[in-house]
């Protein structure tokens, strides 16, 4: 084969190499182009006809209204509370009751106290109470009645309670502290709630 046989031979092969080049880069370009249609088009029907996500808006809540002591051990001075809607009122009103007042007032709570379990029935909210609550009464007949009526006039701030039962490691008590009867279930007394509440 002469040189110049062979030099027509090369310059053929480095053609079909660049044709062969050049259609890899044009398929993969209209690919692209393809691909990228496909993806604007899924999107924009994703985003058509949907409205926009809206922010979360807050919680909503419930005012409602705990019972402490006044500074003489005389009345039950009401402290309003705020707490989410979602959650179980009756118990979150007891466990709020337990923790304590935010202002000026007296806790009605002996210390150590834990709820055990509240539940209703028939327009009675049983109320159970650990060993601490009998054991840890402080005062005399006074204190007794406002640790008494605290609970049962802070229940029954809420619409379906009617009456409450105390009940003690989830037995019926004749007593709390020796002076007032707990054996049945206790009405509201609006008689020891002061006649100006304290916020």
């Amino acid at each position: 084969m002469s040189d110049r046989a062979r030099k027509f031979k090369i310059l053929y092969i480095l053609l079909a190499l660049l044709i062969i080049l050049l259609g890899f880069d044009a398929v993969s370009f209209y690919r692209g182009r393809s691909e990228r249609r496909i993806e604007e088009k899924m999107l924009s029907e994703t985003v058509e006809g949907k409205r926009p996500i809206e922010p979360l808006s807050e919680k909503e809540q419930i005012t409602f209204k705990l019972y402490f002591s006044d500074a003489s051990a005389e009345y039950l001075v009401a402290e309003e509370r705020k707490i989410d809607k979602d959650k179980d009122t009756p118990q979150e009103m007891i466990l709020q009751l337990i923790r304590g007042p935010k202002g000026d007032l007296y806790s009605t709570i002996p210390p150590q106290t834990e709820l055990k379990a509240l539940y209703l029935s028939d327009g009675v909210a049983y109320v159970d109470f650990n060993q601490n609550f009998i054991k840890n009464q402080i005062g005399g007949s006074a204190e007794e009645l406002l640790s008494i009526y605290s609970i049962v006039n802070t229940l029954t701030e809420f619409p379906d309670i009617d009456k409450v039962q105390i009940l003690v490691e989830g037995e019926e008590i004749s007593t709390v502290a020796g002076h007032i009867d707990t054996s049945s279930p206790l009405d509201r007394n609006e008689s020891l709630i002061a006649k100006q509440p304290i916020d």
